[in-house]
This record gives C-alpha cells, structure tokens and sequence, in this order.
C-alpha cells in the first residue's frame, strides 16, 4: 500500500463554524483533525482553545508525521526475531498494522 506523498502539513481550517486542522499535501487533504472551538466573551470575542483542542493539535500532528515515523521503522523492522515483544518484533507489527487494507 502506498499513501499520499510527502511532505504533509498541518494547517487551521476555519469552515462554517466548524474548525480544525487539516493534514495536507500541496492542495489536498488527506484528512481533517475537528476542534472543540470555544466563543469566549471574556477573551475579546476570540476563539480559544481548551485541552480537547491541545489534544486535537498534538493529534493532527501526529498523522502528518506518521509516514516519516512508519519509514524510521524499517531498519528495525528488518531484524525481528518472532519473540513479538522486541522493538524490532513491535516495529514490524506497527508496520503490518499502517500498511493493513
């Protein structure tokens, strides 16, 4: 399986009320992060965001690292010995996990 070429960024989207972070490549999305985007009066009419929202950025970050991550794995993925509890044997285990159809 083969995903979306790199790189991937992450940006604000700001669509009907309905915010979030999109994860990108050039002018595609490949998926969107929502936010739980609060109106607060005593914050000068902004939007803030709460710790769901800290979540949601950490978490749209993630996935737009994931391909990096998945092809650091390799190397050691190339090393597993079966045992299942080894990081090369856990690295070849995510790596069937993101690649799974």
């Amino acid at each position: 399986m083969r995903h979306t070429e790199l790189p991937w960024k992450v940006e604000f989207k700001d669509t009907n009320g309905h915010g979030g972070w999109e994860i990108t490549h050039g002018d595609n999305r490949i998926c969107t992060v929502y936010a739980n985007i609060v109106f607060s009066p005593r914050k000068g009419h902004d939007l803030y965001r709460d710790k769901r929202n800290n979540e949601s950025i950490s978490n749209a970050h993630l996935i737009a690292a994931a391909p990096e991550l998945l092809e650091a794995l390799r190397p050691f993925a190339q090393y597993e010995c079966g045992c299942g509890e080894c990081h090369n044997c856990i690295a070849k285990a995510v790596i069937l996990k993101a690649e799974a159809v």
